[in-house]
């Protein structure tokens, strides 16, 4: 009887052990984890095509964005060649594009490429809370072709952490004019 007595109690350990230290994974995780950020490419209206950035915070600590920015180029060309193409110097990787500010829109380079920055993620929200911020950014689309598909890269760096991205298509139709 004392051997079921002393196993049980041993369970009782072990299992309050576990949940302890299952509850310390929970909060770590959760007070360390980075953002969330989403991009989506809406359909294109009089020469403009609005595309919606979002950035949401699940964990409990603020966090800071130095920067986010959104670059366009032809969905075949690498984002380093974009980038570079746009601000006129050589980039080799992606980090250097994240921690490299832009302060106002840049279209052109070649036709069909823009990176445009987005300082209400990093001007307007000092800090990312237990919150889900968007920002709408209305496209110019007078230097893209119709009919060809473009990235749409999110890029959003923060306070001693790796940049994150992540991409959708821009696809402007083709007009669908009558001969006459």
């Amino acid at each position: 009887m004392d051997s079921l007595v002393f196993i049980k109690d041993l369970l009782t350990i072990i299992g309050g052990v576990l949940g302890a230290m299952a509850f310390v994974w929970k909060v770590r995780d959760t007070s360390s984890s980075y953002i969330y950020i989403d991009l989506e490419v809406g359909n294109s209206v009089n020469d403009y095509c609005l595309i919606k950035a979002t950035v949401e915070n699940k964990g409990f600590s603020k966090k800071r964005i130095d920067n986010a920015l959104l670059l366009l180029g032809p969905e075949d060309e690498p984002p380093i060649d974009t980038y570079s193409n746009l601000i006129g110097k050589k980039f080799i990787y992606t980090n250097q594009i994240a921690d490299s500010p832009v302060k106002k829109p840049i279209y052109g380079g070649r036709p069909g490429r823009a990176v445009i920055p987005l300082p209400f993620f990093y001007e307007e929200n000092v800090r990312i809370a237990d919150e889900k911020a968007s920002y709408t950014v209305p496209v110019k689309l007078d230097s893209f072709e119709r009919g060809v598909p473009y990235a749409v890269r999110l890029f959003v760096v923060g306070e001693n952490r790796l940049h994150r991205s992540t991409q959708d298509v821009l696809l402007i139709e083709k007009s669908h004019e009558n001969p006459s």
